[in-house]
């Protein structure tokens, strides 16, 4: 519900994942964009890395998977780690994965499900609620919304940072 709805990407995604890589810190360095997403959970490594070619293979579908590459570092399944959003240990994983030693505040955490918001927040990650399909509200009401907000996070900010999409 973040970047796709019923096997589609929603209005604007590849446009705003552009937009997003293209911004850059106070030193001209971009964030880092990648994915957490809740996926199927394995009971062995065959599995997982089995669950892992099948939702690579549903990012080609969508044309999004040029936006996540290197697909195993930017990309978190909760297949992986055991556990779904928003358990503390899937957000530890992904960002150990993406930038080594990256703290929860240098984090910006988009979703369209508000309790996960919520939570991040809680844990101390920057978090946006996107408006998502047949929502009512949300502090972001499409995906292209999202990039002054996060030019405004990333240039306003001492450290770089880490953008995780959901």
């Amino acid at each position: 519900g973040t970047l796709e709805y019923k096997n589609k990407t929603l209005p604007k995604s590849k446009e705003t994942l552009t937009l997003i890589k293209s911004l850059k810190d106070f030193e001209g360095v971009p964030p880092l964009v990648g994915l957490i997403s809740d996926f199927y959970m394995a009971s062995n490594q065959e599995e997982r890395n089995s669950y892992l070619e099948e939702y690579k293979k549903i990012l080609e579908k969508l044309d999004l998977l040029s936006h996540f590459e290197p697909f195993e570092q930017m990309v978190t399944l909760s297949t992986e780690v055991g556990v779904r959003k928003p358990d503390e240990k899937i957000f530890k994983f992904a960002i150990e994965k993406m930038k080594k030693g990256t703290p929860f505040y240098d984090v910006t955490f988009i979703t369209e499900n508000f309790d996960h918001v919520k939570s991040a927040k809680m844990l101390g990650i920057n978090a946006i609620h996107l408006k998502g399909p047949d929502q009512e509200f949300g502090e972001v009401d499409n995906l292209i919304n999202l990039v002054p907000i996060i030019r405004n996070l990333i240039q306003n900010c001492s450290c770089n940072k880490l953008h995780k999409l959901a």
